[in-house]
């Protein structure tokens, strides 16, 4: 049986295929938050508070985006609004703050469908505005990455969770991840959470009186869901804490957006972010070796992802070929056609 190359490609596809196409590999975001005021339009915020970027006169830096403030029972969420796909990969900078109250709850990091327009947070409190507490979780949710100065984003998974992941404990200083989740089912625990205070790394709750104390750099990568064993990776202050694999969902999510969410409960923090970066990766999508010459789009080897992920095609030989009349995403290989 004759075996050939396969090879898929990234390339500038505007020239051969034609139509809008909604979503962009090539991404990149730099977003300081220096200016004072209402976020611009490239945002929706949401919540029982309004975030913006606040001046802090004489902190360093004066200015960054407010998701709470230091008030009771608040939530807030903020949402870049420009859809992207993962087809390279991307990574995401930015420096959080928690600082000026009683030390809760913290901020969460979160990935949703794009497709999903319901931009609401999730519960307040422990929930941190992306899972649940006396509310519904963020609608269309992927991924959250919770800086919990608290110790309650854990205890706040909906159903269907693994029952021995530990709940109802209360540790705080933890980044702990969350996964997918749709209203009351979901955002379960992905990995143990990480422990600041063994591990001597600074931590979330510390009593800060001001921003330029409370500032922890935080890296987030997430890998290509079109490779093998994709990853997400978090570094706090250039450590590595947690190295897990990308949850299944994101293989069948064609775009998706970012934000930010936070919350409070009877203890407070202001809670804020800024020298925001974003860009996507130098990733080079590996070969494959597939056997025939007959080369089949099922659900077993070729993704179709509905036309959305503009960049991919498959490189037979010396010819960019259309699969199906839809754009495919290598997952698996191909198979046989027979």
């Amino acid at each position: 049986m004759k075996t050939k190359k396969v090879l898929v490609a990234l390339i500038a596809i505007g020239s051969i295929f034609s139509g809008s196409l909604p979503a962009s590999a090539t991404f990149n975001v730099v977003e300081p938050f220096s200016t004072e005021g209402a976020l611009s339009s490239d945002w929706v915020v949401s919540g029982s508070v309004q975030p913006s970027i606040v001046k802090q006169v004489g902190d360093t830096p004066e200015n960054a985006l407010r998701i709470t403030t230091n008030s009771q029972g608040q939530n807030g969420y903020v949402l870049y609004d420009k859809p992207f796909n993962l087809s390279q990969g991307v990574q995401f900078e930015f420096t959080q703050y928690q600082w000026g109250g009683s030390g809760a709850d913290g901020i969460v990091f979160f990935i949703k469908n794009a497709t999903d327009t319901t931009n609401v947070p999730g519960g307040t409190g422990g929930a941190m505005g992306y899972a649940v507490n006396s509310s519904d979780g963020i609608s269309g949710a992927l991924l959250g990455v919770g800086f919990d100065a608290w110790g309650n984003f854990k205890n706040t998974q909906g159903s269907g969770c693994d029952p021995n992941n530990p709940t109802n404990t209360t540790i705080p200083n933890q980044i702990t991840i969350l996964g997918p989740g749709q209203g009351t089912v979901g955002y379960c625990q992905l990995v143990t959470p990480y422990d600041l205070a063994p591990n001597a790394k600074k931590l979330l709750s510390n009593s800060y009186a001001d921003r330029l104390t409370s500032a922890a750099a935080v890296k987030i990568i997430i890998e290509s869901p079109y490779t093998d064993l994709p990853k997400v990776k978090v570094y706090y202050e250039d450590t590595l804490i947690h190295d897990i694999a990308l949850p299944t969902a994101f293989s069948s999510t064609a775009s998706i957006k970012f934000g930010f969410t936070a919350g409070t409960g009877w203890a407070t923090n202001f809670h804020e972010v800024s020298n925001l970066r974003v860009k996507t990766l130098d990733a080079t999508l590996p070969f494959r070796d597939v056997a025939s010459d007959d080369y089949v789009a099922g659900a077993d080897d070729l993704a179709n992802t509905g036309g959305s992920l503009s960049d991919y095609y498959l490189l037979i030989g010396s010819a960019m070929v259309l699969i199906g009349g839809g754009i495919f995403s290598m997952r698996k290989g191909v198979k046989a056609g027979k």
